[in-house]
């Protein structure tokens, strides 16, 4: 499993896909199947290992499944949830840095997801130089876990990244930039959209390489046709926006 290799990826402020090579993912994605065959449910890795998992971002699924992995594999948790609880707060004022900085003091690893960038914290002074710390989801800027995730599901079902791919939802979103970054570096060289908010398009990704394709549609059943995959984000809710309020180009798939 080149576990030699995977110590060498996971050993370093993990913010962005940016930071992984080709062979760095597909080692990810061997190791996720390695586990994903085994009928085993607890494992010696993590043992004598505190991990936080500090989520000051609502979330369900990201932050179950990094606890239940810490679990799996037989590491001690530290969870903190809400950042009222910390010196982070309206009262002490203290800033995200810091608080950051002393949780990351308790733990081997810290999993840091916030509305947030990281961009705009420095974490190199934070993090204990034999710790380790990963991106769970920061501001509009990444969310590698999940596009890991996702594309290692393509890639269980498809042999070779040939194909062209799909986004409908928020054009802005985290996991569409983090998704766009891994496909890319696998080799998906065309790319559909359809977005409520597509004057919004990220310049960097416009911008990203003449070798990519970038098709823009006006209608649902035109990417559908144009595509063998899709990713489907959740859609851009003006703050304080009614759920129930309809939108004029509202998706149901």
């Amino acid at each position: 499993l080149g576990i030699d290799h995977l110590r060498r990826i996971i050993f370093m402020l993990f913010t962005s896909i940016q930071q992984l090579s080709r062979e760095d993912i597909e080692e990810l994605f061997n190791l996720s199947s390695f586990y994903a065959r085994q009928s085993r449910s607890s494992y010696s890795t993590l043992k004598s290992k505190h991990v936080a998992t500090v989520f000051f971002e609502s979330s369900t699924r990201t932050q179950l499944s990094f606890q239940k992995a810490v679990h799996m594999l037989g590491g001690n948790l530290l969870s903190i949830s809400d950042i009222s609880q910390t010196r982070s707060n309206l009262v002490d004022a203290e800033n995200i840095h810091d608080a950051l900085k002393i949780i990351s003091s308790y733990a081997d690893c810290t999993v840091f997801r916030s509305k947030t960038s990281l961009l705009d914290i420095h974490l190199r002074d934070i993090i204990n130089p034999n710790a380790h710390f990963i991106n769970a989801g920061d501001g509009r800027n990444e969310h590698p876990l999940q596009a890991l995730g996702d594309c290692w599901l393509i890639s269980e079902r498809f042999q070779k990244f040939d194909f062209p791919f799909g986004f409908i939802g928020d054009c802005t979103a985290r996991v569409f930039r983090s998704v766009f970054f891994l496909l890319v570096k696998l080799g998906v060289t065309e790319f559909h959209f359809y977005s409520t908010n597509i004057d919004e398009f990220p310049e960097e990704l416009s911008n990203y390489s003449e070798d990519i394709k970038l098709v823009f549609h006006e209608d649902i059943e035109s990417i559908l046709k144009s595509v063998d995959i899709v990713e489907v984000i959740p859609y851009k809710i003006p703050f304080n926006t009614p759920i129930e309020r309809k939108n004029p180009k509202e998706v149901i798939i």
